[in-house]
């Protein structure tokens, strides 16, 4: 070492402080065979049921589709990917209580968070400036977007007055 470094004082060369405490063991974690102890019974896997429009599409209507189009290849049959639900609020434009509101009755009518949709361009006639918030939508896929499907379909449409079905 050379002369203008300082060495630095070590733990051996550092006094004992006799008035302090020395400090208890630390509580280390259980051991994996402990934890394993705790819960003798294991826990049974929680089956989801498959929504009833999903297993119809794929026990009745996929084979049917596959049989009047004449392909072998499953994956060139028409399916659907995904369902977007939209809602468009102008009034947000003057009153922001209104958007709350939209996510909110679209976060019910989904069981999803919405995505606040902004505009893309101004209108001076409208009030409009880019990238106002003037709407929100959800992106269903999955079971979710066959679940929401089933409903739509077999309840809320069926309720709505004069509905004539859907082309």
């Amino acid at each position: 070492m050379s002369e203008d470094q300082e060495k630095k004082p070590t733990q051996a060369d550092q006094p004992e402080h006799s008035d302090k405490a020395p400090k208890p063991p630390k509580a280390g974690k259980p051991d994996k065979a402990e934890k394993a102890k705790k819960g003798d019974k294991p826990q049974e896997p929680v089956v989801i049921p498959v929504p009833r429009l999903q297993e119809k599409y794929y026990k009745e209507i996929l084979p049917g589709l596959k049989e009047k189009l004449g392909r072998a290849n499953r994956m060139s049959i028409p399916r659907l990917e995904k369902i977007v639900v939209n809602m468009g609020v102008g009034k947000a434009i003057a009153d922001k209580k209104y958007m709350e509101e939209a996510l909110e009755a679209l976060k019910q009518i989904t069981g999803q968070k919405p995505v606040v949709t902004n505009s893309r361009q101004s209108i001076a006639n409208f009030k409009l400036r880019e990238g106002m918030a003037i709407g929100c939508k959800v992106t269903l896929r999955g079971k979710r977007m066959f679940e929401f499907l089933d409903r739509l379909v077999s309840i809320a449409l069926p309720r709505v007055r004069d509905f004539r079905g859907l082309s």
